[in-house]
């Protein structure tokens, strides 16, 4: 019985081992692009979609052991990097290693989409927008940026309407041309924008300005 009850705390022990699994990383991490793994050996390959299960399942200590097995030159050495790092909270590295991978790739959407993130940790939405329009140039309809892309680009240019209105209201015409022209860079598509522009402009007796948003107003 003795034995018994000091084999029940190593077994507590073992089962704990066996049953423990990370949690599942809370970011999104596209599969790797055919792009890249067709130039590999298959034997590459199989290194690379190792890497890429561990990451995926949010085992980053396996993760970093795989990439050993990568050579650096490896598209996927960087990638894999990247998303380790943020794994692990570590954002300089994390957006090293993606940068890293662009310069030697610069097709490489899942390190844009990489980038992105990182940047949404950050909380820095220009650079943010910046990522999510490479992915976009490269595959416009990308069902994870494009729809991400619109509503923070919709937020930012919302948010510059009512500041720009709310200083043309105040009198603030420079803040308020400011703000709107701002607007216009997020979504050029802005009737509102055009229209308050105009409206500015016209206060000042700036009619030549005026009309060039009027206009661009019409033809949305």
């Amino acid at each position: 019985m003795k034995k018994l009850w000091l084999l029940i705390p190593g077994l507590s022990i073992l089962w704990a081992c066996a049953t423990f699994q990370p949690a599942p990383p809370s970011f999104y991490i596209e599969s790797l692009p055919q792009a890249v793994t067709t130039q590999m050996t298959l034997e590459e390959r199989l290194k690379a979609e190792e890497v890429w299960t561990s990451i995926r399942t949010g085992n980053s200590a396996k993760a970093e052991k795989l990439l050993e097995r990568l050579n650096p030159g490896n598209p996927v050495y960087e990638l894999g990097r990247g998303y380790v790092a943020i794994l692990l909270n570590d954002l300089p590295m994390a957006e090293q290693s993606f940068k890293t991978a662009l310069e030697s790739r610069p097709d490489l959407v899942v390190a844009y989409l990489g980038l992105a993130q990182v940047y949404e940790i950050q909380g820095t939405e220009d650079q943010v927008l910046a990522q999510y329009r490479e992915v976009l140039k490269r595959e416009p309809g990308h069902s994870w940026a494009k729809p991400r892309y619109e509503a923070l680009r919709a937020k930012k240019t919302d948010s510059l309407l009512a500041e720009g209105k709310a200083a043309l209201a105040a009198g603030q015409f420079e803040a308020g041309k400011r703000s709107l022209l701002k607007a216009l860079f997020y979504d050029p598509a802005s009737t509102e924008a055009h229209l308050e522009l105009a409206s500015a402009y016209r206060r000042e007796k700036d009619y030549e300005s005026a009309l060039i948003h009027l206009q661009a107003a019409s033809s949305l």
